[in-house]
């Protein structure tokens, strides 16, 4: 059963200005709601951009109790809420198919995804994140997120940082340099419709949603331009990112070593030197192989170099 509804709560409304023409659709993701869930679906209440359509998505959890969420969502929804709906899959899809079947439900000119246990980092941080996004071209956005504990008790870093935000925005070879890591975060994007209509994710993957989406976009001459403020908070918990890097995470193998294959290495004559080096370095640690020499030269070197940065270039 499908809950689809307007919520009318006899809140005081936010007052409307002609600016706010844009609807975007907020949609919660999660499998089997986590003791943080409800701190997720108070983030979203809580911002102030005042066209939200909300989508609260199940990915076919035995705990998923949608009559609890309805009735939270009616006991602290606000009037910008202009559409509500509450589901849940009849069967486990995995997150790029579970995103794409969400993204579809969708009304509004942008979409954002906020996933169990992450949350807003402020109450404007939606409406910053849409006054940038409109004056760009590109069907994705990026911002960067606050990592922290499962808790929120304890900020760790931002991702990306200031300065890969600048070599993202500025890189004129962003396939290389998204090639040799997933720089960007996957909580803090936002999506215009068409990102969608042109396939959304690949549904060949099961957990990896994200860095096949990105090298797919960079492939092609795209542009993810990317904000320096942070939009989310992004907890280190659940299965794709518990473990607190994607080649430590034992449910993440497969699907990483699908997009070395697939989105990578067979556009080798793309890529500059570094990048086809540290790829196939990084596909060697996921096969459990020792490392080339030649590998392991260009490993110590990109290590050196960056430890330099980080004395010298703060």
């Amino acid at each position: 059963m499908t809950y689809v509804t307007p919520i009318k709560n006899g809140v005081k409304p936010i007052q409307l200005s002609n600016e706010w023409t844009d609807l975007i659709t907020v949609i919660v993701l999660s499998y089997g709601p986590s003791d943080q869930y409800e701190h997720t679906l108070r983030s979203v209440l809580e911002q102030d951009y005042p066209r939200i359509e909300l989508i609260v998505s199940d990915d076919a959890s035995d705990t998923f109790d949608r009559e609890a969420v309805w009735e939270f969502l009616k006991q602290y929804g606000r009037t910008n809420l202009q559409a509500v709906e509450v589901r849940k899959n009849e069967t486990n899809q995995g997150i790029p198919r579970h995103n794409n079947t969400a993204a579809r439900l969708a009304h509004g000119t942008y979409i954002k995804f906020v996933a169990d246990g992450d949350r807003f980092l402020a109450a404007d941080s939606l409406r910053k994140l849409w006054e940038f996004a409109r004056l760009q071209e590109a069907d994705v956005v990026a911002s960067p997120s606050l990592v922290t504990n499962e808790e929120h008790t304890r900020d760790f870093y931002l991702f990306p940082s200031c300065r890969r935000i600048k070599k993202l925005n500025t890189s004129g070879d962003l396939f290389s340099l998204l090639a040799k890591a997933n720089l960007f975060s996957a909580v803090g994007m936002l999506y215009r419709p068409a990102f969608f209509q042109r396939g959304g994710f690949d549904e060949n993957y099961r957990y990896l949603e994200d860095w096949p989406a990105w090298l797919k976009i960079a492939r092609v001459g795209g542009r993810i331009p990317c904000c320096e403020a942070p939009a989310m908070r992004y907890a280190l918990s659940g299965v794709s990112n518990g473990a607190g890097s994607a080649f430590d995470a034992p449910a993440l193998r497969d699907d990483m070593l699908r997009c070395y294959e697939t989105e990578i290495f067979p556009y080798r004559s793309q890529l500059s030197r570094s990048a086809v080096h540290r790829a196939e370095y990084q596909f060697g640690r996921l096969c459990g192989r020792r490392p080339r020499p030649d590998e392991l030269w260009f490993e110590w070197m990109r290590l050196g170099k960056r430890t330099i940065k980080k004395l010298f270039f703060r």
